[in-house]
């Protein structure tokens, strides 16, 4: 959907809405640049639905889709153009494109410099176009305050407004949907290549913003008014055309037929349980040897601890070297307190 441009890249408005001449309209006076003739362009696509050239070369340029306002409306858009001097080059019927010069700055009419009388309007072109209001001028229908109607951007040259604030069309991110997915060949599949393709509710249905770029699986194809639809996602079309192609998927390959290998699989598993019970069965054998010397030797220490033992006691038992008599006589023995004395051959 197209956002409604301010026709002229140099503003300086020297009389705007409910002031002097414009008591009782929603009218802007633009004089551009300076003094000179300044060039307009279409604020959005648009027909040419009525000139008159016996007052003011009045041109009412109507949109030819419903166009974004500024306050956010959604609807078709009429605007009316004055003091052109010369407008031979347009006629009912001729489509402007959106930001295509198509009107100039002029005298005439009721008009003391160089400027461009315009006036906006919701809707589409009604009646004669336009009506006499109450401060006596000819208003066009349905007016509507050019601020809630045009957008600017950041290459517009703002001189004076009057009053007037206008929205800056960057502060307006159009809506964006759809998760693009990994190509698949043996999926039905299409390929985005715009960031402007727009995104609908249902073929040829509300459009609600645009797709993202990317590959989509295509869930469903209606052809209507001259389109190819694809569903992309639940409540998501697009439309096929230049801006994207198709990726139609390919036949799987037949599968090669699994062979039952379940019997030499379980010869396998008993082969290796085999081998695992000999490993077993031998490291037991090693465990039981271990245990039996163990035992014979733990046996072997308790006998030499016990023949220790007797040494022991035999050794305590047998009589100290004390005296050998060296002949027959009478000797002396002295023994102390508890001392015992062994008599020996």
């Amino acid at each position: 959907m197209e956002k409604a441009m301010y026709p002229i890249k140099t503003i300086r408005i020297t009389q705007r809405d409910h002031q002097g001449t414009h008591a009782d309209c929603f009218a802007t006076d633009e004089a551009g640049l300076d003094g000179g003739i300044s060039s307009l362009f279409a604020p959005f696509t648009g027909v040419i639905k009525k000139i008159y050239t016996k007052d003011a070369n009045e041109v009412w340029l109507e949109s030819i889709e419903p166009v974004l306002f500024a306050d956010d409306t959604k609807d078709y858009m009429t605007i009316m153009f004055c003091h052109d001097n010369d407008v031979s080059d347009l006629w009912v019927g001729k489509i402007i494109k959106q930001g295509e010069v198509f009107y100039q700055e002029g005298t005439k009419g009721y008009a003391t410099g160089n400027h461009c009388h315009f006036e906006c309007a919701k809707g589409k072109f009604t009646g004669t176009g336009w009506h006499k209001d109450n401060a006596g001028y000819w208003s066009i229908n349905n007016g509507k305050l050019v601020t809630d109607c045009l957008f600017v951007d950041d290459s517009y040259n703002i001189i004076q407004t009057l009053g007037l604030n206008f929205k800056n069309v960057k502060e307006v991110e159009p809506k964006r949907y759809g998760s693009p997915v990994e190509r698949n060949e043996y999926v039905n599949q299409i390929k985005i290549n715009a960031d402007n393709v727009r995104a609908r509710t249902s073929p040829s249905g509300e459009i609600i913003g645009y797709v993202n770029s990317g590959i989509y699986n295509s869930l469903e194809i209606v052809t209507q008014d001259g389109y190819d639809w694809h569903r992309v996602e639940d409540n998501l079309w697009c439309a096929m055309g230049e801006w994207a192609e198709c990726l139609p998927k390919k036949e799987k390959p037949a599968e090669e037929p699994k062979t039952d290998d379940t019997e030499t699989k379980i010869n396998e598993l008993n082969a290796t349980i085999e081998i695992l019970n000999k490993q077993l069965s031998e490291k037991d054998e090693i465990i039981n040897n271990l245990t039996s010397g163990t035992a014979e030797l733990t046996n072997k220490i308790i006998d030499q601890d016990k023949i220790i033992k007797e040494l022991k006691e035999n050794l305590a038992n047998t009589p100290k070297f004390i005296f050998e008599s060296s002949k027959l006589d009478f000797y002396a023995i002295k023994l102390a307190e508890k001392e015992k004395l062994y008599i020996g051959n």
